[in-house]
């Protein structure tokens, strides 16, 4: 990578962005998306969804609502790839992927946080008619597992659904979450809520409602940890207004509700809460005509923010006005008492996991599932892989007629099986730069009546 001299952050006051900035002229604008769905699931599936008191198990086109979370134990290599609706059931615009890997868990806390084990992709796409989805940004734990004192046992096949629930359950319920909203009109009067429990959107959707306010619509709806020490409540208001102030968990009910009517008595509109730990980072799009590709890697020190198209603001309790990082750069943020900076990075050496979130764009087939069959036209395709090195395996079926079967990685044979009849599995070491494979069936020239399939498994 060819990087540039560190910059240091607080050295650097242009590139500071108001929080303001991220606050648009109408609520409409900021909505916080009302579903998530699960597009896919790539690797083997240990996913599950707390609803309430329940943990159940995910599959493709698991809805997740206000309150829920998704849950990735992190016992294998999976990815699971999120999409963004509004009210209207529209696609708002912004897609996100998260990863495990390594025994470390991930939590996907709908609509807009997430504690993160590996990495985590967003993407917002350019705005057209439906209002993107969290715009206010996405709050990242780096480097967490369920709360800011307590890591998740690490997880072997043995647990079972149950065990799972009383670690999970139990956590949470020991965690003690507060739970916030923040609701705006169009007019940018805006109202708060705070609940340990149940809904807090709820209440001022009704209080907006019984005063005539239009578009009234939820535009930020997170949570904090009772029992965490360390926390910033930021209060962001249009006309570059702003309010903030530290306090611990116990008391940030207290400290975040004085803020709210300090905004209010100030004649402040378009407001949004958000609160932020040590740990937290905010990441929000900024305009820049593309669309707004972000990747953040989690490290055992500073967790990395990479920028691979638009640019946008990241936002924390050591800088809660904001800095900004375009596409090439990537922001390294290390907690209150480390030190920031910003280096580019080449957009053009791509990791595994935004690979595997552009394959589908790509055209290209995923691991693990039955990539092609046909007869005598053969067949030549590109086919994702979760890995760069491992082990690679193939199972195929050519019948009672012999077809021929190569695998290419990196412009070398890995498997060529001549022309053979008669089903295989076949498994054989890889290490690469390359994220792909090709596959490629020869059909039986001589016999029109052949048949064949096959399926590349995610390596292991």
């Amino acid at each position: 990578m060819n990087y540039h001299p560190q910059r240091f952050i607080r050295a650097i006051a242009a590139l500071m962005i108001p929080s303001y900035a991220l606050l648009s002229c109408t609520s409409s604008y900021a909505n916080a998306p009302d579903s998530a769905k699960v597009a896919n699931i790539i690797g083997p599936n240990d996913l599950n969804v707390r609803r309430g008191g329940q943990l159940e198990p995910v599959g493709i086109n698991t809805v997740l609502r206000k309150g829920q979370q998704l849950f990735m134990s992190g016992s294998n290599r999976t990815f699971a790839q999120l999409d963004f609706y509004n009210r209207s059931n529209q696609h708002m615009r912004i897609a996100v992927q998260t990863s495990t890997k390594n025994k470390q868990s991930t939590l996907y806390y709908f609509p807009c946080t997430v504690l993160n084990g590996d990495s985590v992709i967003i993407e917002w796409l350019i705005e057209k008619t439906t209002r993107r989805g969290c715009e206010q940004g996405i709050r990242i734990r780096a480097g967490e597992r369920l709360s800011s004192n307590t890591q998740l046992p690490k997880l072997s096949q043995t647990y079972t659904i149950a065990a799972l629930k009383q670690i999970f359950l139990g956590q949470a319920s020991r965690s003690r979450f507060q739970n916030y909203c923040t609701v705006l009109a169009d007019s940018g009067v805006g109202w708060l809520g705070v609940k340990s429990s149940g809904d807090p959107c709820k209440e001022p959707l009704q209080q907006c409602q019984a005063t005539g306010g239009i578009n009234c619509a939820a535009v930020t709806l997170d949570n904090w940890i009772v029992r965490e020490e360390n926390l910033t409540a930021i209060v962001a208001c249009a006309d570059n207004q702003e309010f903030k102030a530290k306090g611990a968990g116990s008391k940030m009910k207290e400290v975040a509700t004085t803020l709210w009517e300090e905004s209010e008595a100030q004649g402040a509109t378009f407001c949004a809460l958000r609160v932020v730990g040590a740990k937290d980072v905010i990441a929000s799009p900024l305009p820049s005509g593309e669309e707004t590709v972000v990747e953040v890697r989690n490290t055992d020190v500073c967790p990395t923010i990479y920028v691979d198209s638009g640019a946008i603001t990241a936002r924390s309790a050591k800088i809660p006005e904001g800095i900004s990082v375009k596409k090439g750069e990537k922001y390294i943020y290390c907690e209150e008492d480390g030190e920031d900076k910003i280096e580019t990075f080449d957009t053009n050496n791509e990791s595994i996991e935004l690979q595997v979130f552009r394959a589908s764009e790509r055209g290209y087939q995923i691991c693990d599932r039955e990539q092609a069959s046909g007869g005598q036209e053969g067949d030549r395709r590109t086919i994702q892989l979760t890995k760069t090195q491992g082990k690679l395996r193939i199972s195929y079926d050519m019948l009672d007629v012999p077809d021929r079967l190569q695998v290419v990685y990196e412009g070398r044979n890995l498997i060529d099986t001549d022309f053979v009849s008669g089903r295989n599995t076949l498994s054989v070491p890889f290490k690469g730069n390359s994220g792909q494979v090709e596959v490629i069936v020869t059909g039986n020239k001589e016999i029109s009546t052949t048949e064949w399939n096959y399926t590349l498994y995610c390596p292991l």
